[in-house]
């Protein structure tokens, strides 16, 4: 007795399946992998804007002493810059001849 063998049409269409699920599954990857990466660019937004309100209540919060607060700067639009500058409040100097009479 000799074995049915599966027609030319058939084994077509189980290529054509098997490549529609091997072409599913990678898109589906894709866009999972485009979310992570939203998720990831939001955490990271987030993480420079709170790295950035610190840096900023610092500076307010040192100001506020009447001391000149240093600001340094390295590195500028990819070019090494290192600069330095003092930042006092202007509350402080106006009130300084004041207290000096």
């Amino acid at each position: 007795m000799k074995k049915k063998r599966p027609s030319n049409e058939r084994i077509a269409i189980i290529v054509l399946i098997v490549l529609l699920i091997i072409a599913t599954a990678y898109s589906a990857y894709g866009d999972f992998v485009k979310a992570e990466a939203v998720k990831d660019m939001a955490v990271y937004q987030q993480g420079f804007q709170a790295g950035y309100e610190q840096a900023v209540v610092k500076m307010f919060e040192e100001a506020m002493g009447c001391e000149p607060v240093p600001l340094f700067i390295g590195k500028l639009n990819n070019q090494i810059v290192n600069k330095t500058i003092n930042v006092i409040n202007v509350e402080c100097v106006r009130q300084a001849p004041a207290a000096g009479v």
